[in-house]
């Protein structure tokens, strides 16, 4: 219902700092100062957190990418998801929803396809990511495409 999992985003005033205490955990802390939402990814082998200006994201928030984007918020709002009109300023022109769950958490969806014209993140793609063994899709809020590729199997 809610799609592909990209990442926990997290409200961060000072990056930088962040960034430091999430590698000194063991993630990996990438800039993506040309994503739609400039932020940086911090990935390991299980979770991604993506730290991002409180301008942009007040609130922790779950980033989900939907195939069929009107189809995914209908069923979430049915669901007893409401719309949150928190939407980043940014993203207010892409196929992106803010929908609040029933028990407080924020959730922002985009729609992959939508992401091809001007997508959400620029997280990494079909190639695996330093310090990640799964392979991702390439989407997430990336202006540009990605260039990595898949490693040969």
């Amino acid at each position: 219902m809610c799609g592909y999992f990209i990442e926990i985003a997290l409200p961060s005033p000072n990056v930088e700092t962040a960034k430091r205490h999430w590698e000194r955990i063991g993630f990996v802390g990438m800039d993506e100062p040309d994503a739609v939402l400039p932020h940086v990814s911090c990935t390991s082998d299980t979770v991604d957190v993506g730290l991002y200006d409180p301008a942009h994201l007040r609130e922790p928030t779950l980033l989900f990418e939907v195939a069929n984007f009107s189809e995914s918020v209908a069923r979430l709002r049915e669901a007893g998801f409401t719309p949150n009109l928190n939407l980043p300023a940014p993203l207010r022109h892409a196929d992106a929803a803010m929908l609040t769950a029933p028990e407080g958490t924020f959730i922002l969806l985009g729609d992959p396809g939508a992401g091809r014209r001007r997508p959400l993140s620029s997280s990494p793609c079909d190639g695996v990511r330093e310090g990640a063994r799964r392979r991702r899709r390439c989407w997430s809020l990336r202006r540009t495409p990605c260039r990595r590729r898949p490693p040969a199997r």
